[in-house]
């Protein structure tokens, strides 16, 4: 029989079938194994017990319906049903979970899931921030919330639990004692007489192998779709997935408290990179990699050269790859939209006129890249085309195009241990598509034209690839290479401060060589699921499909963004309850 009132909040482990189970008698139990589900078992258990006590399966899912619903009147109705624990329930044990997360060591707030850093197994911390605005609507306009989000990454803990047991709180929210605490507090950062300068940049130059063969890749998959026109070959994500051997382990996504001021302004950008530091000092690390866009990217390396006492030495910044790769993508619309781009791409009924639009100036993250694969597929179609034909009058001296290789390649047997085979017997053919398009470009303006498209759009490639591969090296060389679409696309600023990113990444080799081995193992990129390797994104977009995404979903903040406590409640504990609601989908 259970206890009539819980005095604990169960453990994130104790939300499992293990432990619905344990709590059902076993004569019950052997009844009902195989013939009925664990859901269907709580009703049975509320019948021997008073209303107002909940077991463990019920809690799960009230948590689970309030992380990904937050209705009052749905979790209310299963309640009465027998099924879930009352929205009043889960509102008191949500502020005991926010209760316990207050209670900070030495001032400074360790989220959930984030462990001490081991030196052996070197499971260093890295973080991004960026702003987080939201536009309720308010009678005069004002009062809508503009701060600063933060969350921190490190290397996925199989078994983790919350040490000890909480107590369970009989208040539905916290106080407004528990709203002023000292992590929310905004430091002062005070401007220098002089404006500080970076120091002087050496010829910047970066080379890798990888760069090459990650070309020669890309022209094999469009080599097969052109060969396979009957029976489409595999796309390009699915291709790259095959030959991926990415060894980027699953991060564990761990949010920070909002610092609630506006998250352009220097306070709010030396308030974060102190609370990081703080955090990554406290964890036996000394130095820590930050992500930002460019315009708290700009701001914040600023104040790391008048060197602050306190953050000297102890952060590198990084550029946020999903903004940059915005700005390439409005870069190449910019270049190329008075090409017939525009007008293909909508008379062929792909996209919408005004989406279109919007692609071209770099708006729509996935769309502008599908569209970009796309037009660049059609064209390579052509090139080949046209390469065959030149190719009758200049043949290869040895047979490079043999059946054997082209069936095998048709087959899908281009996997990564074989691949290598097949790109050295296909050095000839490569050689010679140079000595075409070399040619070509010589011959014809138009010609020299569209292969500077198609050389755009590899490189785009390329940086894809390298973000969802973790290959760090790639990832500088195609920043570097993008530079001067960046200046020509009219995105000046980038063009400004990429130099200064390629810099410091640079440099960390020589000031900082157990953060940049960490940078090269993969872990500029994040890696959310195991499903699949060619998976990573950008530390920037980690946070966007994150916190972003969560505090603007219907179980958000939307809502009441304006009442302190609740607001604090909901950032401090909804890793927590998201964590609680994804051991309750197993079950």
């Amino acid at each position: 029989m259970l206890a009539n009132k819980r005095k604990t909040v169960p453990l994130i482990s104790e939300i499992s079938e293990e432990t619905f189970e344990s709590q059902v008698p076993d004569l019950l139990l052997l009844f009902s194994r195989d013939h009925i589900h664990a859901l269907t078992l709580s009703n049975i258990i509320q019948s021997f017990c008073q209303k107002s006590c909940s077991n463990n399966l019920q809690i799960g899912l009230g948590l689970y319906l309030y992380n990904n619903v937050r209705s009052k009147k749905v979790i209310d109705l299963l309640h009465n049903m027998g099924v879930s624990c009352s929205y009043n329930d889960i509102r008191s044990l949500i502020t005991s979970l926010a209760k316990n997360a207050v209670k900070t060591e030495n001032h400074i707030y360790v989220p959930y899931g984030i462990q001490s850093v081991d030196q052996e197994k070197k499971n260093y911390i890295h973080s991004s921030i960026d702003n987080f605005d939201l536009n309720e609507e308010t009678l005069s306009g004002k009062d809508t919330t503009h701060s600063m989000a933060l969350v921190v990454f490190q290397e996925k803990l199989e078994d983790l639990d919350v040490d000890g047991k909480i107590p369970k709180e009989s208040k539905y929210s916290l106080s407004m004692e528990d709203v002023d605490i000292p992590f929310q507090k905004i430091e002062r950062y005070y401007n220098p007489n002089k404006r500080p300068e970076p120091d002087r940049l050496d010829n910047l130059q970066c080379s890798t192998t990888e760069h090459e063969y990650s070309r020669k890749v890309n022209f094999v998959w469009r080599f097969l779709r052109h060969l396979d026109k009957e029976k489409p070959f595999l796309g390009w994500t699915e291709y790259h997935d095959v030959l991926s051997t990415s060894s980027v382990k699953v991060a564990q996504i761990a949010y920070l408290p909002f610092l609630n001021n506006p998250p352009t302004d220097c306070d709010t950008i030396y308030t974060s990179m102190l609370r990081l530091v703080e955090l990554a000092e406290h964890l036996n690390q000394h130095h820590i990699i930050i992500t930002a866009d460019l315009a708290i990217y700009s701001k914040a390396q600023e104040i790391l050269w008048n060197k602050p006492a306190r953050l000297d030495g102890k952060v590198t910044l990084q550029l946020g790859g999903m903004h940059l790769c915005l700005a390439f993508l409005a870069s190449i619309g910019f270049l190329y939209k008075d090409s017939g781009l525009y007008d293909m791409l909508v008379e062929t009924e792909i996209y919408a006129p005004n989406t279109c639009k919007q692609i071209l100036e770099g708006k729509h993250y996935s769309r502008s890249i599908r569209s970009l694969i796309l037009t660049s597929d059609a064209l390579t179609r052509l090139l080949i085309d046209s390469f065959y034909e030149w190719m009758e009058k200049e043949p290869l001296d040895e047979e490079v195009l043999s059946h054997d290789i082209i069936q095998d390649l048709k087959d899908g047997k281009f996997r990564k241990s074989a691949l290598d085979t097949y790109l050295n017997a296909l050095n000839p053919l490569f050689e010679k598509m140079k000595e075409f398009e070399n040619i070509g470009s010589k011959s014809s303006p138009t010609f020299c034209y569209w292969l500077s498209f198609l050389d755009s759009v590899n490189l785009l490639l390329d940086y894809q690839s390298a973000e969802r591969n973790g290959s760090f090296q790639l990832h500088l060389k195609c920043v570097f290479e993008m530079l001067p679409y960046l200046k020509a696309g009219g995105r000046h600023l980038y063009a400004k401060w990429v130099p200064i990113y390629l810099k410091d990444m640079n440099q960390l080799k020589l000031t900082q060589p157990e953060m940049y081995d960490y940078l090269e193992r993969g872990n500029f990129v994040v890696k959310k699921t195991n499903e699949k390797t060619f998976n990573c994104v950008a530390s920037d977009m980690a946070l966007e499909q994150s916190i972003n995404r969560d505090c603007k979903s219907s179980s958000g903040v939307v809502g009441f963004t304006r009442k302190p406590t609740a607001l604090l409640r909901w950032m401090m504990t909804r890793h927590i309850v998201g964590s609680y609601s994804q051991n309750f989908e197993g079950v």
